[in-house]
């Protein structure tokens, strides 16, 4: 009897070592990070990046669209080796709603992402107010985005400020379009530039209900349009 337990224990024992090597370890290292996220680089569907310890997955074309505020992307989890967020001069405040910034204050906000104040403000929230704040990396050198094909507002920033717009409507319609005018929101100061083409969007923006309606939906409107005396006339079966 003793021998037979004693035989028992053995195997058991060895049964341990063998699920101790063929069996994974709780404590797995966690996945290689991807390529740090950019805020100028653009992302297609089925990319990963890395950003603030994590590996993102991008669903469809983005860019600009910091991961954990965008739905654009989801989270993969957490990542070790390759590019870890900056830690130097990582200990500016936590912003607050209603606190005055002055220009050049930093904050981190609640998604964990650093902004500089570009113009002062009472606490306007980072992530919606972009006029107000500029993404920021630790260190001290504040990312830039370089507009498309020179224009102030990005392609990303069009699709955030026409989330349902008609498929009529492009940005490369629009950068197209404003082709034909060098001039417009391209001199001056860049806060002029971007106030020009601020209250042309805005314009454009309540004029077609959000880039939604191609024509006129008041058609009681249509003869205010048209002058007989010139060659254009009026639309068909309109009064002058």
């Amino acid at each position: 009897m003793l021998r037979q337990r004693i035989m028992a224990a053995l195997a058991a024992l060895a049964v341990t070592g063998v699920l101790a090597v063929v069996l994974p370890t709780s404590s797995a290292s966690a996945e290689s990070c991807a390529a740090a996220w950019s805020s100028s680089a653009v992302y297609t569907g089925g990319t990963t990046a890395s950003y603030n310890g994590h590996n993102w997955y991008a669903q469809w074309w983005t860019q600009n669209e910091r991961p954990g505020t965008a739905a654009v992307w989801t989270d993969k989890g957490t990542c070790g080796g390759g590019t870890t967020p900056p830690t130097g001069n990582c200990d500016h405040p936590n912003w607050a709603a209603g606190t005055w910034y002055p220009v050049g204050s930093i904050v981190r906000f609640t998604d964990g992402g650093y902004y500089i104040a570009v113009h002062e403000n009472p606490g306007y929230d980072p992530v919606i107010s972009h006029w107000y704040w500029d993404p920021y990396t630790c260190g001290g050198t504040t990312p830039t985005d370089p507009p498309t094909s020179g224009f102030v507002v990005s392609q990303a920033q069009f699709n955030q400020m026409f989330p349902n717009r008609n498929p009529f409507y492009t940005y490369s319609g629009l950068t197209a379009a404003l082709s034909a005018y060098p001039g417009f929101a391209k001199t001056g100061s860049d806060t002029v530039r971007k106030q020009e083409a601020a209250a042309f969007l805005a314009n454009v923006n309540h004029e077609t209900g959000g880039l939604v309606h191609i024509v006129e939906q008041n058609t009681a409107n249509y003869p205010h349009y048209c002058d007989a005396g010139q060659p254009y006339g009026c639309p068909p079966r309109n009064a002058a």
